[in-house]
């Protein structure tokens, strides 16, 4: 990712730093009311929470709109409230951004851990980058996904072929506090304060698969249906969030080894309670297609099968196991 050279604007910067940490929210407050947003309609469209274990708010901030956004309002919710950002080396400028995220804090008055890791450019570089933050971040730290990377998500995922479970993997919670707000909320949050946000320009990117729903595929959906279809695909998300939770509470009251229990049960059921025995370390799971091979298994359909990771299971006396192949 590559973002233009930006500071954020030193004036609001400085005059929120002089501003006595008490009287800091107020003067958030005040800037937005004054831009015509109602800050307690937003926090109440938010879902903040204190971190289970460091029982402050933690947010991930690039410096893009959306997680500075997150920031603002995550302090309006609480003041103590920690700043995470990771400086991937990536780009000539990334030091000064990081620095950037760094001031921001300081206005702030809140804490903020930043971290310099070099990641090699090529391929999955936006998933590796993201398991680097994950393994560097406390965990459960709050991302400043919206609704419109939500809708995005879903549509990336319905062409990857994705079930239930991949159609509704973004939920609104304390991971994901600002996942109702809509991007061009987040921005209108940070031209309130008159702080000048990064901006990416790898999302104009044509040769990545969400920067193309974004500009292309929704903005061709919202034409063809002569509305604004984010809000229509962020709710059909949810649904299937529901949906997804109660799958996964029916599978999880089989025994995914005893053969007789899984094909008298629900296909989809039985279905996920198969990938879920045999999801991998990783989290990696199975294939629909796969499960249904072992689901053949489970009703004596055929003997054993071969899963990837080099994985056999087997039916033997009612029961399935599943072992190495060497």
């Amino acid at each position: 990712m590559e973002f233009e050279t930006v500071c954020f604007c030193l004036v609001s910067i400085e005059q929120l730093s002089s501003i006595e940490p008490a009287q800091k929210a107020d003067f958030i407050r005040g800037r937005l009311g004054q831009a015509g947003l109602d800050p307690d309609g937003l926090l109440k469209r938010c879902a903040f929470a204190p971190h289970p274990q460091s029982g402050l708010i933690e947010v991930a901030v690039s410096g893009g709109a959306d997680s500075v956004a997150l920031l603002i309002l995550g302090y309006l919710f609480s003041s103590n409230l920690r700043v995470w950002h990771l400086d991937h080396e990536l780009r000539p400028t990334s030091g000064s951004e990081a620095a950037a995220v760094k001031h921001l804090a300081d206005a702030f008055s809140v804490m903020c851990e930043v971290f310099h890791r070099h990641i090699e450019p090529g391929p999955n570089l936006e998933e590796r980058a993201r398991e680097m933050r994950r393994s560097i971040f406390i965990a459960g730290v709050a991302t400043g996904h919206t609704a419109d990377d939500l809708s995005e998500t879903m549509i990336i995922n319905l062409i990857r072929g994705a079930g239930v479970h991949g159609l509704g993997s973004i939920s609104v919670g304390p991971e994901h506090p600002i996942l109702d707000l809509r991007r061009h909320e987040t921005e209108a949050i940070c031209t309130a304060l008159s702080i000048d946000f990064l901006l990416d320009e790898s999302n104009n990117d044509p040769k990545f698969v969400r920067n193309r729903v974004r500009h292309e595929v929704i903005p061709l959906l919202s034409d063809v249906s002569k509305r604004d279809v984010v809000p229509i695909l962020a709710r059909t998300a949810r649904i299937l969030q529901q949906v997804s939770k109660y799958i996964t509470s029916q599978a999880e009251m089989l025994d995914p080894t005893d053969a007789k229990e899984l094909a008298a049960a629900d296909e989809v059921i039985a279905t996920e309670a198969i990938r879920r025995w045999l999801t991998d370390e990783q989290g990696h799971s199975l294939s629909y297609e796969h499960a249904q091979e072992v689901l053949k298994v489970a009703r004596g359909e055929k003997l054993a099968t071969d899963l990837p990771g080099s994985i056999r299971v087997r039916r033997s006396k009612g029961k399935l196991s599943k072992f190495e192949i060497t």
